[in-house]
């Protein structure tokens, strides 16, 4: 393992570095800083659901934040173009109802 601030190769097991005494991050803390969910993910998967939906299934196991947020987007847009194509019909038979 190398320090992020000096250089320093440690050995794997530690925590701090030995050089310069900079705390070293962890297998655990790495894994927390890669599953953090972007904001363009997030408009990624509201614009075009099925990529949300393809992320979701692809990092459901591995990156479960990045995943779930990706995946709650995707239906968040689904469940709103439900609704506009909803109440574009129904605006559209009220308009063809009217004329005749």
């Amino acid at each position: 393992m190398f320090c992020i601030k000096c250089g320093a190769a440690n050995q794997d097991d530690s925590r701090f570095c030995t050089t310069c005494g900079a705390p070293l991050k962890t297998n655990i803390d790495q894994y927390k800083d890669s599953d953090i969910p972007s904001t363009g993910l997030k408009v990624l998967s509201f614009f075009i659901p099925i990529v949300g939906l393809i992320l979701y299934i692809v990092w459901n196991n591995s990156y479960p934040d990045k995943a779930r947020s990706c995946g709650k987007w995707a239906l968040i847009s689904i469940i709103v173009s439900t609704i506009l194509y909803f109440a574009y019909g129904c605006s559209v038979a009220t308009l063809l109802a009217s004329t005749y």
